[in-house]
């Protein structure tokens, strides 16, 4: 796992001394959660490849 310190570090580029605790302990969840292998996106895909955000939202995704 990075150091925290790195990861402080690149949340406060300016250097200003404050960071966001809430993106802080977000991004420290998702390092400790699992990737899956393969994401399915074709069920929220249309026919333009983009997904509409009615079915984005609906979308069980793995951080969930």
């Amino acid at each position: 796992m990075p150091s925290i310190l790195s990861i402080i570090r690149n949340l406060d580029p300016k250097n200003t001394g404050y960071v966001n605790w809430r993106n802080l302990f977000t991004y420290l969840i998702l390092l400790r959660s699992e990737i899956p292998a393969e994401i399915d996106f074709e069920e929220i895909n249309h026919e333009n490849g983009f997904a509409e955000e009615e079915d984005f939202v609906k979308f069980v995704f793995w951080f969930d």
